[in-house]
């Protein structure tokens, strides 16, 4: 790896991705330190997210690209952030989310117009 990002660094700092440590990998630990989020609760969101791919070294260990610690810092926003729910989250991750088209909101407006006339 390319250095290491040091664990003792203010956890109350944001890491926007592009600001991430000029690292093309990271260990769980680091992940952890970066995102302020304990190491078990990102294995439980890997499983969680299928959009988090780890590799494993030879060794079997698991690193993150950048690509997964964007995805993690963007899981923890939507979390504890905009307070989502998990399904809400994985539907916004997987590009899922349901949208309204215009024609939807202007039903709706018509119908909320007519129940108060």
């Amino acid at each position: 790896m390319n250095g290491n990002v040091n664990m003792d660094m203010n956890m109350n700092k944001r890491f926007p991705e592009s600001e991430l440590p000029d690292q093309q990998y990271f260990r769980i630990g680091e992940v952890s330190a970066i995102s302020r989020v304990s190491a078990s609760e990102l294995r439980f969101w890997e499983g969680e997210f299928p959009e988090i791919s780890p590799r494993q070294t030879h060794t079997g260990q698991k690193i993150y690209g950048k690509k997964d610690v964007g995805l993690f810092l963007k899981i923890r926003e939507l979390l504890y952030d905009e307070k989502l729910s998990f399904q809400e989250v994985r539907d916004r991750i997987s590009g899922k989310e349901e949208s309204i088209t215009p024609a939807e909101i202007r039903a709706g407006l018509l119908e909320i117009r007519r129940l108060l006339e």
